[in-house]
């Protein structure tokens, strides 16, 4: 937009210019967006725009300023009652140990005291035990002989009733005994090098006579003739001798007992060079399942359901169990209820010697089962520590007898000399009166 002239000059035809001319003035008006008010409105819109943006930024700086400021407040608060529940807790923690340790102190207070209450304990089953075999024992001698004299069925009866008894009550002390000499640690291995199958047969052989009186079918079937192990002749005789006893008792008559030797050269961890498995099985009425996990636990009794089942004592199977483990193996249960499901025992002993120490391994003796019956077993000499309980001259059978020194001092040389001393059969011939001097 300005001012503007416009001129015009003419000519005539012969060309003859018009030096004067003619003009015209005009003026144009600018657009709106090019006059001064415009841009003053636009320079005022873009302050107005501008600290608008301003104030709206620093609205913005300041609540952010203030949710921050919120927050570390809130945090901070937080840290502080977390400090503070941190210190509460440490304080509880500190409160515990001090009450773990006196705990830990009055347990292991409590700990020497059971443990000294339990040695009390076997001392004093060890000692009573030994106090009820002596006396029982010399019962036992007279009733054999009574019972070889005697006349009257009657009598018979009464005697094999009491002989039968006493036997029990006998072989009960013997399992104390054993007992308690596991708790005290004196058990020890004295494994030597043997066939065991013929071993085995001679027990199994043993339990002919009452298998038959009870018509049970007891066969042996060894997978070879020949199985040579390191074994404990008289601990796993104890081992055997009361898994048979169980299955014979508990069977009906018409049953069936088994017993299997076989080697298994699987080698594991716990057999490097594979093991040895004696397997015990009988058809008599199952274990109930809740009950096949306590069976081999001290004193412990199975709910019978069947009138011909006897209660025992619940220390052999116990007492099974500790001897196995003690040869380094394993004994297992396996069993189904109900009447005539049979329950089978499974003992794995290792073979080879790689897991004996060398204190464990002893010479192997001449003979391992000797004496299938009481009557070929010959005379041996008891001593006691108390001369006073025996009698003099007591005759048990024509081929043994027992003599009372008068003092300790004077039955130690006694049994240094070796006069006649031997060892003895599974039944009531187990003369406590020995093997209380010995042990």
């Amino acid at each position: 937009p300005r001012d503007y002239t416009f001129k015009v000059t003419a000519c005539n035809p012969d060309g003859v210019w018009n030096e004067k001319g003619a003009s015209l003035s005009f003026k144009l008006k600018p657009y709106f967006y090019q006059t001064t008010w415009f841009y003053f409105l636009a320079v005022l819109l873009v302050l107005l725009v501008g600290f608008t943006l301003y104030r709206f930024r620093v609205r913005q700086l300041r609540a952010r300023e203030k949710e921050l400021s919120t927050q570390v407040e809130l945090r901070t608060r937080d840290l502080k009652e977390r400090n503070i529940e941190l210190e509460e807790a440490q304080q509880k923690i500190r409160h515990s140990k001090e009450l773990i340790e006196v705990k830990n102190l009055q347990l292991e207070e409590q700990s020497e005291k059971l443990k000294e209450l339990d040695k009390v304990k076997s001392r004093f089953f060890a000692n009573i035990s030994h106090e009820f075999r002596t006396p029982l024992t010399l019962i036992m001698g007279p009733l054999e002989q009574q019972l070889a004299n005697c006349r009257g069925k009657q009598q018979e009866w009464e005697l094999k009733m009491m002989l039968r008894n006493s036997q029990r009550l006998l072989n009960l002390i013997n399992q104390l005994l054993e007992l308690s000499k596991f708790e005290s640690g004196k058990v020890k291995l004295q494994a030597c090098r043997h066939n065991i199958i013929p071993f085995l047969k001679g027990i199994v052989a043993s339990f002919d006579a009452v298998a038959n009186k009870n018509e049970l079918d007891l066969t042996f079937h060894p997978e070879e003739e020949n199985i040579t192990i390191y074994f404990d002749p008289g601990k796993l005789e104890d081992v055997i001798f009361n898994l048979l006893s169980n299955a014979v008792k508990f069977t009906p008559a018409g049953g069936k007992i088994t017993v299997t030797v076989s080697k298994k050269p699987t080698k594991e961890a716990n057999f490097p060079s594979g093991w040895l498995e004696i397997s015990v099985c009988d058809t008599g009425p199952g274990i109930l399942r809740n009950q096949l996990s306590h069976i081999f636990n001290r004193f412990y009794q199975l709910d019978s359901t069947y009138e011909h089942h006897q209660k025992g004592s619940g220390i052999g199977l116990a007492i099974a169990k500790e001897l196995v483990e003690l040869h380094h193996g394993k004994i297992d249960v396996h069993s189904r209820e109900g009447k005539n499901s049979g329950t089978e025992f499974i003992i794995r002993l290792p073979l080879g010697d790689a897991h004996l120490k060398p204190e464990e391994i002893v010479e192997p003796s001449k003979e391992l089962y000797k004496y299938k019956n009481i009557k070929e077993i010959p005379a041996l000499d008891m001593i006691e520590k108390e001369p006073d309980v025996l009698l003099d001259k007591v005759k048990i059978d024509d081929s043994a007898e027992i003599d009372t020194p008068t003092s300790a001092e004077e039955d130690t040389p006694w049994l240094e000399t070796g006069k006649k001393h031997h060892s003895c059969g599974r039944r009531q011939c187990r003369f406590p009166g020995l093997h209380s001097r010995i042990s």
